[in-house]
């Protein structure tokens, strides 16, 4: 099992609910592809790690209604983070191996 983290804004997963940005979930690979391909807004706890969000933000803005106070640097990091989510996706439609790919790629912008 891998840890992942809640980017989205609203989701249910496995009878658990993620409301808050930056929960973090455990899962196998498989579980991992079903949930991003289900919709699920879910990326490496290393990429979450990576973008710089401290846990101050996370407690302060973590819910998608505080987000819209969130200062403009931190808002910034929502948005990269939402795109390393969509990469991810985007690599497990076209059925390339994510886990192969390291999170400074997609943290690069590599589509």
């Amino acid at each position: 099992m891998k840890t992942y983290c809640f980017v989205g804004n609203l989701c249910n997963v496995m009878e658990r609910t993620y409301d808050a940005f930056g929960q973090r979930a455990n899962f196998t690979d498989a579980q991992y592809r079903d949930v991003v391909l289900g919709g699920g807004a879910f990326i490496p706890e290393e990429s979450f790690t990576e973008i710089g969000f401290t846990l101050e933000e996370i407690a302060a803005f973590g819910s998608s209604g505080n987000r819209m106070f969130a200062p403009d640097s931190l808002r910034d990091r929502v948005f990269r983070a939402e795109q390393v989510f969509r990469c991810v996706r985007d690599r497990m439609l076209r059925k390339v191996n994510v886990a192969s790919t390291p999170p400074q790629e997609i943290l690069a912008g590599e589509n």
